[in-house]
């Protein structure tokens, strides 16, 4: 009876290091797929990308200036996103909108690490 036994073990095992919960210490990125899906979700409804909205480009910094958030730029909302992104690794994802209209821009940062949206800027 000992060897249903080991087979189980050897299953759980497995499948549990497969897990991208498996060891606290190990670092899982998102991809840039996983990126773009948590954008939309966050700007969509029903976690879709609204269909007036094309996606522009899809960037990764580990820097706290990128295009929306420029180093010389001394708003507020820069410096708040600024602090946001500082020591961060994260995607930044952009659209714009189709029929093209002014003020119709959206950029998402998702933190590199979890997924989490850490801020959107509409209308740039």
């Amino acid at each position: 009876m000992r060897g249903p036994r080991l087979a189980i073990i050897v299953l759980i095992a497995v499948s549990t290091l497969g897990s991208p919960h498996a060891r606290a210490d190990s670092v899982q990125l998102l991809t840039i797929e996983q990126a773009i899906r948590a954008a939309d979700s966050k700007i969509g409804v029903a976690g879709v990308r609204p269909n007036n909205l094309e996606l522009t480009f899809v960037r990764k910094y580990s820097t706290q200036w990128n295009e929306i958030a420029q180093q010389e730029d001394a708003s507020d909302r820069a410096k708040k996103l600024h602090e946001i992104l500082k020591g961060r690794t994260y995607w930044l994802v952009s659209y714009v909108p189709r029929p093209a209209q002014l003020g119709g821009t959206v950029s998402v940062f998702v933190d590199s690490a979890d997924g989490e949206v850490l801020y959107v800027v509409r209308g740039r």
